[in-house]
């Protein structure tokens, strides 16, 4: 991240999160989860992990139990059927260009040559969630993985170059992949950095 601002005014930003008086139960429960396993800083896209369940919902039958309890985890959509709107209008507004940051949010599909996607589901997914399903011998478990660590190191600018191995792919069905790279420049900048101690507690260097 540049430790530089623009000139001027810079609240640019398009995208306006959701506002709610009502917590998002999934993604704080998500996130204490995270915490609890992890003893070091962490960050998580709940954003991302939302839209791979959506991205199941969808295939999922309707009104099946498996979708209501899928739809369940969004409960910020609020209607099944604001599901696509939504999140066509934010993947949109995320993937705008911009010159002050750089944000490539991308998922995708990857499914064994012996399934076949249907085409309704293919369209939904890259007309809605600008998702894209790409077919791979699984039984081949070192090319699959090269194959989605280099579409993963593209999106990332090289920043993330092995997502899976051969043993994560080998004689799998289908993987779903979701990757978000950000570079942008602080809104508040530091002008003045010095070296010092730092706590993580109040007690605690």
């Amino acid at each position: 991240i540049y430790a530089a601002a623009p000139a001027g005014d810079y609240d640019f930003d398009d995208y306006v999160p959701y506002r709610s008086d009502t917590l998002d139960h999934f993604s704080w429960s998500l996130l204490k989860l995270v915490l609890s396993e992890e003893p070091g800083n962490v960050i998580i896209s709940p954003f991302s992990v939302k839209l791979a369940l959506a991205l199941l919902a969808e295939a999922a039958g309707n009104g099946s139990q498996t979708q209501r309890e899928l739809y369940s985890t969004l409960t910020d959509i609020r209607q099944p059927d604001n599901l696509r709107g939504f999140y066509r209008k934010t993947l949109n507004v995320l993937k705008k260009e911009n010159p002050y940051f750089t944000l490539n949010l991308e998922s995708k599909l990857f499914t064994d040559v012996a399934v076949e996607p249907q085409q309704r589901y293919a369209a939904i997914l890259h007309s809605y969630y600008q998702t894209d399903i790409e077919r791979l011998d699984f039984t081949k478990g070192s090319e699959s993985a090269y194959v989605i660590n280099s579409w993963c190191n593209n999106v990332t600018h090289g920043r993330l170059t092995q997502l899976v191995n051969k043993g994560n792919v080998q004689n799998n069905i289908l993987l779903m992949a979701n990757v978000l790279y950000f570079n942008g420049l602080w809104r508040t900048p530091f002008n003045n950095t010095f070296e010092g101690v730092f706590f993580n507690t109040p007690k605690r260097q």
